[in-house]
C-alpha cells in the first residue's frame, strides 16, 4: 500500500529543489554506487493515478488541478512515460508536464535517493541543507567600505528551524546595527519559511504591527495571516536606507520579502524580474520512492491585495544579477554623500566608488 500521508508545509513556499535553484528541474542526483531499480510499469501506474488525485484534490483551483491530472493520464496512455525507467527522468518529465499546464513552479515530482527512503547502515547521516549545516542561510554577513552593511541569505530556512533562525537573525542584525545603510542579497534564493520572513521584516519597521500578506487553501478552506512583530530582540532599525538585490533565480518566500517591502515603500529593489512562484505548497508521499509538491496555498499581500505569482517582483531598478550588488553599493554611497548633514566628506565616498569592481 502507498503511503499517501500528507506533509503540510504551512506557509513554506519551499521545496528541495530550491536549493539548486527555483528554476532548476527538482530530482535527486543518485550515486553511482546505489542499486537504483528501474521503474515498471505497475509502478508507473499507480504513481500517474495518484499525482493526478492529488493535483485535484490539492491544487489551488480544483479544475486547473483536474486539468493537470488528466494530462498526466493522456501522456500515460499514449506511452509517453514508457521509456523513463530511472526515477530521476521520470521525475523531471512529470514535473515537465505538469507545469505546462499553467507554469506554476511549486508543481514539482521529487524522486527519493535509496539511502534516504531506509538505510541499514548507521552511519548514514541525512544532511539537513537548510538547518545549522547551512548557518539557516544566512551565508555571510560583513561591512562594506563606506560602513554598508552587507547580508546574503541564501534561503529562508524551513519551519523546523524557525527558533534557531531568529537567534540567526537576531545576530546578523546586530553585526549590521551601527552601519548607515544595508543591502540584504537575495539572488539565487529559491524560498522558504514564510514566517522568518516575517520576523526579519520586524527588525526595519518601528511601531505598531504590520499586516504583511493572507493565504488561503481552497481544500480545507483554510485562511491565515502574517505580520510583523511589535518586539523583537535587539535594535530595530526602521529608519535605515534599505536595498534588496534579486534575479531570476530569486523564487517563493525570498520574492515574498522584496515584493512586502516594496510596496511598503521601505526598500528600494535591485536586479532582474524574479521567478514568479507567489502559491504556497504541500509536500506528499505519491509512491514508496516520489513525493509530489502542491501549490495548495494562494498568497494575498496585505497592500496589493495580488501576489507575484508568474509575473515576479519587478525590480525598481532593473540590471543584470551579476551587476546588481554595485548598483546598490553605488547607490547607497551616493546617496549618504549626497545625505544633508552628513559629517564625512564626499570625497572618501567618490574613492569607494570610483574602485568598485564587479562581484
Amino acid at each position: 500500500m502507498l503511503n499517501t500521508s500528507v506533509m503540510p508545509i504551512p506557509r513554506i513556499l519551499f521545496g528541495s529543489l530550491f536549493l539548486s535553484f527555483l528554476l532548476c528541474l527538482p530530482c535527486q542526483v543518485f550515486a553511482q554506487s546505489e542499486d537504483i531499480s528501474p521503474v515498471r510499469k505497475a509502478e508507473l501506474d499507480s504513481l500517474v493515478h495518484r499525482i493526478s488525485a492529488l493535483a485535484e484534490e490539492f491544487y489551488i483551483s480544483q479544475d486547473t488541478g483536474q486539468l493537470m491530472g488528466e494530462l498526466l493520464q493522456e501522456k500515460l496512455v499514449a506511452g509517453a512515460y514508457a521509456d523513463l525507467s530511472h526515477p530521476d527522468s521520470l521525475a523531471r518529465r512529470l514535473t515537465r508536464d505538469l507545469r505546462s499546464v499553467n507554469g506554476d513552479l511549486h508543481m514539482y515530482v521529487e524522486a527519493i535517493p535509496p539511502g534516504d527512503r531506509q538505510s541499514n547502515d548507521s552511519s548514514h547521516i541525512l544532511v539537513d541543507r537548510r538547518g545549522a549545516w547551512s548557518n539557516y542561510g544566512f551565508q555571510k554577513t560583513e561591512i562594506l567600505d563606506g560602513n554598508i552593511g552587507y547580508i546574503k541569505v541564501s534561503h529562508f530556512t524551513s519551519w523546523r528551524h524557525f527558533e534557531a533562525a531568529q537567534v540567526i537573525i537576531q545576530q546578523a542584525i546586530k553585526n549590521i546595527e551601527q552601519t548607515d545603510a544595508l543591502i540584504v542579497d537575495l539572488r539565487a534564493n529559491g524560498g522558504g519559511f514564510e514566517e522568518i520572513v516575517a520576523y526579519m521584516i520586524s527588525y526595519f519597521f518601528d511601531g505598531e504591527v504590520i499586516h504583511l500578506s493572507d493565504y488561503y487553501c481552497r481544500h480545507d478552506d483554510n485562511r491565515s495571516s502574517i505580520y510583523t512583530q511589535a518586539d523583537v530582540p535587539g535594535k530595530k532599525l526602521p529608519d535605515l536606507p534599505l536595498y534588496i538585490l534579486i534575479d531570476k533565480k530569486t523564487g517563493s518566500a525570498a520574492e515574498s520579502f522584496a515584493y512586502m517591502l516594496k510596496h511598503l515603500d521601505r526598500a528600494m529593489v535591485i536586479g532582474e524580474r524574479s521567478a514568479g512562484a507567489g502559491n504556497g505548497a504541500s509536500q506528499h508521499r505519491a509512491a514508496d520512492r516520489f513525493l509530489l509538491t502542491v501549490a495548495c496555498q494562494q498568497s494575498i499581500n496585505a497592500v496589493t491585495q495580488t501576489s507575484f505569482e508568474k509575473q515576479g517582483v519587478i525590480p525598481h531598478i532593473e540590471t543584470s544579477s551579476s551587476e546588481a550588488r554595485n548598483t546598490a553599493y553605488k547607490l547607497a554611497l551616493e546617496q549618504l554623500r549626497d545625505k544633508e548633514g552628513n559629517e564625512i566628506h564626499p570625497v572618501n565616498y567618490d574613492r569607494i566608488i570610483d574602485g568598485l569592481e564587479p562581484k
